[in-house]
């Protein structure tokens, strides 16, 4: 009686195992957006678009944007309370609209778009190539990249800092080989373009989903109407 007992017990924690990590992902998107959701909170209905966070030491490692997992969600989740948000990511199409952080980190790549290079050498709306990475996550949630891919030719892409709006418009959206790394690095000498990128699919050295784009409009923050502000910070 007892082995039986035993053994219901050792097949029970096998199925538990198996539909974890089966459903791992799923499982961090469910957190993560509770996370999120609950930093990004505003009494107005709005979303926040900067926080007074001091913020955690950003890197400047692209190879962190890969594979993330449940196991790095619990790693993480104590330093989302110190995450600064320095700006907001929107693409209308595709109903993306996640924050934008200084630096790469484990952290900053589960919470939203996380700015590839030192804002000393590229800032959003400048001539070059300002680059955001993010983890591939659930296509249900609003969380990361992982609707990069469904981006088209000319969607507009808007990006937010402290003070002012940035509207580009896409150029492309390729997939291109994990070790093609022109294709994100690419950059212009005289115009402001925007680079996307991500995990094409999970799992470790995949191909990379790329979205391009070059600017066409800029605005303050504080002269855009109630339509723009809407779209770039109502609560869905």
């Amino acid at each position: 009686m007892k082995n039986k007992k035993l053994l219901i017990v050792l097949i029970t924690l096998l199925l538990l195992t198996t539909l974890a990590k089966k459903y791992q992902n799923e499982i961090t998107n469910y957190f993560l957006d509770r996370k999120i959701t609950h930093i990004e909170e505003t009494e107005d209905g709005y979303l926040k678009n900067t926080t007074d966070n001091k913020g955690l030491e950003p890197e400047y490692n692209a190879e962190l944007s890969e594979e993330a997992d449940i196991e790095d969600y619990l790693q993480n989740q104590g330093n989302f309370k110190n995450v600064k948000i320095a700006g907001r990511l929107v693409i209308p199409n595709v109903e993306m609209n996640i924050p934008i952080l200084i630096g790469i980190n484990k952290t900053h790549l589960l919470m939203g778009a996380s700015e590839q290079l030192p804002r000393t050498k590229q800032k959003a709306g400048q001539i070059g190539n300002y680059i955001l990475a993010s983890h591939k996550m659930s296509n249900r949630r609003n969380i990361g990249f992982s609707r990069l891919h469904k981006v088209k030719f000319e969607d507009l892409i808007y990006v937010t800092d402290e003070e002012k709006v940035y509207t580009y418009i896409v150029d492309w959206n390729k997939i291109v080989k994990h070790s093609n790394t022109q294709a994100i690095n690419e950059t212009s000498e005289t115009n402001a373009i925007i680079t996307l990128y991500t995990c094409s699919k999970f799992g470790k050295n995949t191909p990379k989903v790329v979205v391009r784009g070059h600017k066409i409009v800029e605005k303050n923050l504080k002269d855009i109407t109630k339509e723009e502000k809407d779209l770039l910070f109502k609560k869905k």
